[in-house]
């Protein structure tokens, strides 16, 4: 089934985009662990509508540590706490079963406040900079329409990519990215546009230490939208 148009005026979805979003990311976690990789690995959800702590109370609460020392002198007087930002996420987590269920690959469904929003857009970033600083193979899917910059050359800039590998800002896509460790480590990705009425490719997931796996997005996808009736 090609990629529907979730924002534009012709045919746009019923209901909000993730739920979709939500749904799609549910099908490729059945879709992996029906596999023959899921006699090792497991993939679940990870999932959360987030917070801003701009919109809930801004005074800053002050505790007395009681951390000690092995000499009994505290190591802090004072434990300053305010809420932290916490973004929305729609995620795929990988684990391995065989190795105390470590996070071995990821893949991130962008919703649209991720791409317009600064501090969500950062938040973003720096998680996906964690998973392939640990070697955890991972697969960005952007497939929101509107302003903002490409989450992709964002990523790029942290690497000190050449501005060829760029994409443009509006450009929808998805791309499987691996850091290979070494004397040199080699940063890798495999992009591909995303266009609306075209079918969605597969693309690899390279797990840390572990096989390449192809992941059938267009099929989850399919599965998501008939699941809503869409």
């Amino acid at each position: 089934m090609p990629l529907r148009d979730s924002y534009g005026n012709h045919s746009g979805f019923r209901i909000p985009v993730e739920s979709v979003w939500l749904m799609w990311a549910a099908a490729l976690a059945a879709q992996f662990n029906r596999s023959a990789h899921g006699k090792r690995y497991v993939a679940h959800l990870g999932v959360h509508g987030g917070f801003n702590p701009d919109e809930l109370s801004a005074n800053v609460i002050a505790t007395r540590g009681d951390w000690e020392s092995s000499d009994d002198e505290p190591v802090a007087n004072f434990w300053f706490k305010f809420p932290a930002f916490s973004p929305p996420q729609c995620e795929l987590l990988v684990k391995d079963l065989e190795d105390e269920l470590k996070v071995v690959g990821a893949i991130e469904l962008v919703l649209p406040s991720t791409r317009s929003n600064a501090r969500e857009r950062q938040r973003f970033v720096s998680k996906c900079l964690s998973f392939l600083s640990s070697g955890v193979g991972l697969v960005v899917v952007d497939a929101v329409a509107g302003n903002g910059k490409s989450l992709h050359n964002v990523l790029l800039s942290c690497f000190r990519a050449p501005n060829s590998f760029r994409l443009s800002a509006e450009a929808n896509f998805a791309v499987s990215y691996s850091l290979l460790s070494g004397d040199e480590p080699e940063f890798m990705f495999s992009p591909h546009a995303l266009e609306v009425g075209q079918p969605i490719p597969s693309f690899p997931l390279q797990l840390l230490q572990g096989p390449e796996v192809l992941i059938d997005l267009e099929a989850a996808y399919e599965q998501a939208l008939a699941d809503l009736n869409l």
